[in-house]
């Protein structure tokens, strides 16, 4: 019988890999890095803790910034890709 999949130790690995690029990477490297940092930060947040809001909701009266946009889209795809 396969051995089951294990996301979160997946995850794991990968951040640490991530970290540990991040320590070494030179500065105009850094941005994607901190980028796929987060995201697995994320994906790691939500699969440990499923009935919490990953992120917060906007404040009531503040209108949709550029960022919030960009994240909405960049949720809807990943949701796509698994």
């Amino acid at each position: 019988m396969p051995e089951k999949y294990d996301r979160e130790a997946e995850l794991r690995d990968l951040l640490d890999t991530a970290r540990e690029a991040i320590r070494v990477a030179k500065p105009d490297s850094l941005s994607a890095l901190l980028n796929a940092a987060n995201k697995l930060s994320r994906d790691l947040y939500e699969l440990e803790n499923p009935v919490s809001s990953a992120s917060p909701t906007p404040p009531k009266g503040r209108e949709e910034t550029a960022v919030d946009i960009f994240k909405a889209r960049m949720r809807k795809r990943d949701t796509r890709a698994s």
